[in-house]
């Protein structure tokens, strides 16, 4: 509406007419220059933005839509009716946070997919970043009503917290390593994701990929360690 205002803007003149950032109004300039509503003219060097007749601006806005359903056909077309064929054609997706809300989106995404858990690491590193009260809060209690399952391969310093070594059935399996982990980092697999917590300094670093195959692999090369792990170093909570 800014824009209609006048017949040539730039993104200084936007912001000061609308009261948005100008950061925030060079994004949307960029989505309205996409959709074809917008375009550039360049004025004696310098670079303005304006608007295109209604019904030009329309057309194009319409253009880019039918073209994007042609694609999303095409890519229907291609697409296998079998379940497992089908996942394997999925796009792997990869997120990557930093900051301590990244390792809580992570936590979420766990209980969202309601799933078993694979994790290797220290709870040291966890609560290092999301802390104990809010770990057990946000996290284990909520765990505690789906049902799932948790093993690890971790050090035995969390025995020296009851809240989430203590016997609960089916809850938890740990298995032991023969010392200290001291990478700064979690390895957390469950339902097709790979996740990643590293903490380096005071730098909180999330990574998170969606992908079936990856998942599995990694999933396969976990359990054949845990395997390998004697029994008597096995600790069962539930």
């Amino acid at each position: 509406m800014a824009c209609l205002e006048h017949d040539l803007n730039t993104p200084t003149s936007i912001a000061k007419q609308t009261g948005i950032k100008r950061t925030t109004v060079y994004f949307y300039i960029e989505k309205l220059l996409t959709k074809g509503l917008v375009a550039q003219k360049i004025k004696k060097v310098k670079k303005y933005i304006v608007c295109l007749p209604t019904k030009t601006a329309v057309k194009h806005y319409l253009d880019s839509q039918k073209e994007k359903i042609f694609d999303g056909e095409k890519l229907l077309g291609q697409l296998s009716t079998e379940k497992n064929n089908l996942l394997n054609t999925l796009p792997t997706q990869v997120y990557f946070y930093e900051g301590k809300e990244g390792a809580k989106r992570l936590l979420n995404g766990i209980l969202i997919e309601k799933d078993n858990i694979y994790w290797l690491g220290s709870i040291e590193n966890v609560l290092s970043v999301v802390g104990e009260e809010d770990l057990y809060g946000l996290f284990t209690l909520k765990r505690m009503t789906q049902n799932t399952t948790s093993y690890a391969l971790t050090d035995r310093k969390i025995l020296e917290h009851k809240r989430f070594s203590e016997q609960l059935g089916k809850f938890r399996y740990f298995k032991f390593l023969d010392s200290p982990f001291e990478i700064p980092a979690l390895l957390v697999l469950f339902k097709n994701h790979v996740g990643m917590i590293s903490m380096n300094g005071g730098s909180v670093k999330t990574i998170i990929i969606k992908d079936r195959l990856v998942s599995e692999m990694i999933k396969f090369l976990f359990v054949a360690y845990w395997e390998t792990l004697p029994e008597e170093k096995a600790s069962k909570g539930a």
